[in-house]
């Protein structure tokens, strides 16, 4: 999933990568997230940080409550 990623490793350039939604009620702890990023680690190393996505600006849209937006950040 992330071997291109490999080639620009070098380049010192941040991966970014956005694991956690706020759209949805499902804890990304659940579909392996921390995994994913483990793997992603693996092609680029200390250039890596994850993102939730930008969608916390858009909170009171979503049907999420408060308690599950926090355990997200917390993960």
């Amino acid at each position: 999933m992330f071997e291109s990623w490999a080639r620009l490793k070098r380049t010192h350039v941040t991966f970014v990568v956005e694991l956690i939604s706020t759209k949805t009620l499902f804890l990304e702890i659940h579909n392996g997230a921390k995994t994913k990023y483990l793997g992603a680690k693996v092609f680029v190393g200390k250039y890596i940080i994850s993102s939730p996505e930008c969608c916390f600006a858009s909170v009171e849209e979503n049907c999420i409550d408060e308690e599950i937006n926090w355990q997200k950040i917390i993960f």
